[in-house]
């Protein structure tokens, strides 16, 4: 099976194409791992949620791309959508999310890998509904977000600070709280804590910790659900940062957020936002499903 791994603005993904190769062996080049996953081929759906456990961690990656041009779970044929490609994503955890960084590469990986597109746009049908990927040389722009939705506040006591959150949806649940010194929060304990939660039960909630910086600028720190960590960057948690700020008077038109991993932009484009960034191949190779 052939398999490809990209970095959206250091987000880090391995894509699985599974509309051609699906039952085809090769053997792996240097460096590139074998992976074993038994119980037949991709065609099989009950086995993604697996597969994507097993090529995250052999990539060490965030998350799984699985593209296809037929329905899968919630979403219906793709021809009722009028789509170019169907996206399914997968934390590493095996649970199944909408990710506006994987939707950006999804549609990167369809034109500047498979040519597909015209005028470099490509219609992506996501469990967030249909949307639009296009592509300007190394920057990936996701058109047709559907607008975030806040759905109020809660504070929570981590040990001996207390934080502020809003909760806000962007595709996914995210929990927002404004810090002052971003680069000293422990993102990995706190978010965890958040995280799990029983203010965010049964399912849990990504956590974003933001600082106001230097000349009206903005920064996030991310602890995705279902990574289980911190990541350098998630496209739903800007979004909620964004809507956040939106709220704040902070900005209208557009906005550059940055994080860890660089800089992505909001642009607000009345009914719908669109998110921008870059994305990179980092390399593809072969992996063994037998």
């Amino acid at each position: 099976m052939k398999i490809f791994k990209y970095s959206a603005t250091g987000n880090t993904f391995v894509l699985v194409d599974g509309r051609s190769g699906r039952r085809r062996t090769a053997t792996g080049g240097p460096g590139v791992p074998w992976i074993s996953a038994k119980g037949g081929g991709l065609r099989r759906p009950k086995q993604l949620p697996i597969l994507a456990q097993k090529l995250s961690q052999e990539f060490n990656s965030d998350g799984i791309i699985y593209i296809d041009s037929a329905g899968f779970g919630r979403q219906k044929l793709i021809q009722n959508q009028q789509c170019d490609l169907q996206l399914i994503f997968f934390n590493p955890d095996g649970t199944r999310a909408f990710c506006g960084n994987g939707t950006r590469t999804a549609g990167f990986y369809e034109i500047a890998e498979r040519r597909h597109g015209r005028h470099g746009k490509v219609r992506v049908a996501t469990d967030e509904g249909t949307m639009i990927v296009e592509v300007f040389g190394s920057i990936a722009r996701l058109r047709g977000i559907p607008l975030p939705l806040s759905r109020g506040r809660v504070t929570l006591d981590a040990g001996a600070k207390y934080f502020e959150f809003e909760k806000i949806w962007s595709g996914c649940p995210h929990a927002v709280t404004w810090v002052k010194r971003l680069f000293h929060v422990d993102v990995k304990e706190n978010g965890s804590f958040v995280r799990n939660h029983r203010n965010f039960r049964p399912k849990g909630t990504n956590v974003d910790f933001v600082e106001r910086t230097g000349r009206g600028g903005i920064a996030v720190r991310t602890y995705e659900r279902g990574v289980e960590r911190e990541t350098l960057s998630c496209g739903s948690g800007v979004l909620a940062v964004a809507q956040s700020a939106r709220e704040r008077g902070l900005w209208k038109g557009s906005i550059k957020i940055s994080t860890p991993g660089g800089f992505l932009q909001v642009i607000d484009e009345g009914k719908s936002w669109s998110l921008g960034g870059a994305v990179k191949k980092i390399f593809e190779g072969q992996a063994w499903i037998e």
